[in-house]
C-alpha cells in the first residue's frame, strides 16, 4: 500500500460479501465476465446463461467505432478554478501533485475513458449525495477533498476477539503497527487513517483517461453531474502508475469506454 496520495487507490476487486455495483462486462474476457455477474463466485464460468449475456456484451463493444472526440474535454480557464487551488495548496496532503506537475481543471466526465472495470454503485452514490450540483466549489469538496475530519466508527466483538471497524469511503487503510508491553500482557496493533483520495485525470498517448475516483465520478454521473474539478496531468507515453483495468502494451484500447458508460 502506498500513502502517497498521488498514488490512485484502487478498489479492490475480490470482497467478502456482495454490494450493488456496476461493471464493464463488455471489456472483459467471457469467463471473467460471467464470473462477475454471478456475484464473483467462480461457477459463473460455467454458467451458459451468463457467458451469452458476456458474450453479447463484448460484441456490442466490438461494434463500436473507434475513438472517442475529447477534444476541449478539460477547461482551465474557468474562474472559480483559482478558488478550488488557493484551498488545494493550502493542505500539505496535496504537494505531492504540485511536485509532479500535476494542475487543475474542470473536466467533463462523459468523456473521460475507463480504466477501472467496476464500481460499487451504492457507495458512490451514497458519496456525493450532499454535493450542490450547481456550485463547482461544491463539488470539488467531494472531488478534491479537503483533509478528512470524519470519526471512524469501531466496534469490538468479544465473541470473535476482533475489532469491526467500518467507512463509508473506500480509501480507510492501515497506516502503521505497534507493539509494547502492557501488565496485562503484551499489546500489538495497528493505525489507520482514511488516505487522501483525489479525483485524477490523466493524458496518456492522447487519450484522458480517469486514473483515481472512480466511485465519485460514478456518483456524479449518476445524478446528472457531467464536469467536476479534477487534477489534470499529461503522462505522454509514460506508466501512467495504476493496474486499474485493460491497459494493453502500454496503451488504451482503440474501443474503450467514456467513464459514464
Amino acid at each position: 500500500m502506498s500513502t502517497n496520495p498521488a498514488a490512485p487507490l484502487l478498489a479492490e476487486e475480490a470482497t467478502t460479501f456482495r454490494r450493488p455495483g456496476r461493471a464493464l462486462i463488455g471489456w472483459m474476457p467471457t469467463d471473467r465476465g460471467a464470473i462477475v455477474l454471478a456475484g464473483g463466485n467462480q461457477a459463473g464460468a460455467q454458467n451458459q446463461e451468463l457467458i451469452e449475456r458476456v458474450q453479447a456484451a463484448r460484441d456490442a463493444v466490438a461494434a463500436r467505432p473507434a475513438g472517442i472526440d475529447q477534444n476541449a474535454i478539460v477547461d482551465e480557464e474557468n474562474p472559480v478554478i483559482g478558488d478550488i487551488v488557493d484551498r488545494l495548496r493550502n493542505q500539505p496532503n496535496t504537494s505531492p501533485f504540485w511536485n509532479e506537475g500535476w494542475s487543475v481543471g474542470i473536466v467533463d466526465l462523459t468523456r473521460v475513458c475507463s480504466l477501472q472495470q467496476s464500481v460499487a454503485s451504492q457507495q458512490a452514490e451514497d458519496r456525493v449525495a450532499a454535493v450542490d450540483p450547481d456550485d463547482f466549489v461544491s463539488i470539488a469538496e467531494v472531488t478534491l477533498p479537503p483533509p478528512s475530519t470524519d470519526d471512524i466508527p469501531m466496534q469490538y466483538d468479544e465473541q470473535r476477539n476482533a475489532w469491526i471497524i467500518t467507512a463509508p469511503n473506500p480509501n480507510l487503510r492501515i497506516t502503521g503497527a505497534a507493539n509494547a508491553g502492557t501488565p496485562a500482557g503484551p499489546l500489538c496493533g495497528f493505525s489507520f487513517l482514511i488516505l487522501p483520495s483525489f479525483l485524477q485525470v490523466a493524458r496518456h498517448h492522447g487519450r484522458y483517461v480517469l486514473r483515481d475516483g472512480y466511485h465519485r465520478a460514478y456518483g456524479l454521473l449518476q445524478r446528472g453531474i457531467t464536469h467536476a474539478p479534477a487534477f489534470v496531468r499529461d503522462f505522454g507515453v509514460g506508466d501512467i502508475g495504476t493496474n486499474a483495468g485493460p491497459i494493453h502494451d502500454g496503451r488504451v484500447p482503440e474501443r474503450h469506454t467514456p467513464a459514464s458508460r
